[in-house]
């Protein structure tokens, strides 16, 4: 009786039948995000600071004649954090094709920070306008209430 020659990834193959099987890569890595590529991610970040340069910059042109007072210049960065934030719950919502809880806090956390902003950027009275904060958390509860996760 006559053995027939090894075949494949059997020990003591090596040049005799097929060739080793190697595993196929199906699927690129993604990023910890999940949200796309690094590359992406840094251009984003690239036109929203571009975005807040040029806001501050023509805040500070408006305000040279006499245009616009701003009383607390460093309040505009406080815009910085502020479009952040709703880039961010832009993104993912756009990822995740629905408002996520994500989403959703990112996008009130802007909305608070816009509105400190622009009670420091215009010396506006914080002890009259307290009642926006109710407001922003009364949006935040509308926005969880008609659209959980």
């Amino acid at each position: 009786m006559e053995s027939l020659p090894p075949v494949g990834n059997e020990p003591g193959s090596e040049g005799a039948g097929l060739p080793p099987v190697q595993p196929s890569n199906q699927s690129k890595p993604t990023t910890a995000t999940g949200s796309g590529s690094t590359e992406r991610r840094s251009s984003s970040s690239g036109w929203i600071f571009g975005v807040v340069l040029i806001l501050i910059g023509a805040a500070f042109f408006l305000q040279n004649f006499n245009l616009l007072q701003i009383n607390n210049w460093w309040a505009l960065f406080l815009l910085i954090p502020a479009i952040g934030a709703f880039v961010s719950a832009y993104e993912n919502y756009r990822y995740n094709q629905r408002l996520t809880r994500a989403s959703r806090g990112s996008m009130v956390g802007g909305l608070l920070l816009l509105f400190l902003a622009g009670v420091f950027l215009f010396g506006l009275n914080l002890g009259t306008l307290w009642p926006i904060f109710l407001v922003i958390g009364g949006i935040a509860l509308l926005l969880s209430g008609l659209m959980p996760d």
